[in-house]
């Protein structure tokens, strides 16, 4: 059985410090782009590359924190949100992350002692998030971060994504199918049957909005 062809002239080029979003609905590619960036599916023809180098284990582990749309954590696994990080942080050959400290700036120590079965949608992401920047990325990719979280946790997490952004010049690729969260002043990409149709958040948007409708 052939395969097929899901994703095709893809030219993309992500500053680094940028906020980007990738904006498609179900089916546009968006996953497999992700998994092409992190070097988990390997493209038939061109490359990915991180500050200029091949995206190798080697280099995503250490330069790319990812938080995918549906994470392998269990959370009715019987561990507190400070343990996940403590965990996390075990798994390193490095790391002199203090897990208090680090998810006070996560605004995620009011609950470092809660199971993550009593946590909210919009603590247990702030908690993924966390887990992700104990490697001390450079790059954040989040998939669809914002799904199931209602309008008050939607803020919350975008000022911390901007506070990353601004602040720390993190570069920041959120992979989302809300066009309601990005501002115009955001940069955008839009995916539609595996091609990148235009770079334009202004016009992508009303394109987005008219397809859907």
């Amino acid at each position: 059985m052939g395969s097929s062809e899901i994703l095709r002239n893809i030219s993309l080029e992500i500053p680094k410090g940028e906020l980007l979003y990738i904006l498609g609905s179900n089916g546009s590619g968006k996953t497999t782009l992700i998994k092409t960036i992190l070097g988990i599916i390997k493209p038939d023809s061109g490359n990915v590359s991180i500050f200029g180098k091949p995206n190798t284990q080697e280099q995503v582990s250490r330069h790319i924190g990812y938080v995918p749309q549906y994470s392998s954590m269990e959370r009715d696994f019987p561990i507190s949100v400070e343990e996940v990080i403590e965990l996390e942080c075990s798994t390193l050959d490095h790391c002199n992350i203090n897990a208090h400290e680090h998810l006070k700036y996560f605004n995620a120590e009011s609950f470092k002692n809660d199971r993550l079965s009593e946590l909210s949608g919009g603590e247990f992401q702030k908690v993924l998030i966390a887990r992700a920047f104990v490697s001390n990325p450079k790059i954040l990719i989040l998939d669809e971060p914002f799904n199931n979280l209602d309008k008050l946790a939607q803020q919350e997490l975008l000022t911390l994504i901007d506070k990353l952004h601004n602040e720390d010049g993190m570069t920041v690729l959120i992979i989302t199918h809300d066009p309601n969260i990005i501002k115009k002043s955001d940069r955008a990409v839009l995916l539609e049957d595996g091609q990148l149709i235009t770079d334009k958040a202004e016009v992508l948007l009303k394109e987005y909005l008219h397809h859907e409708s």
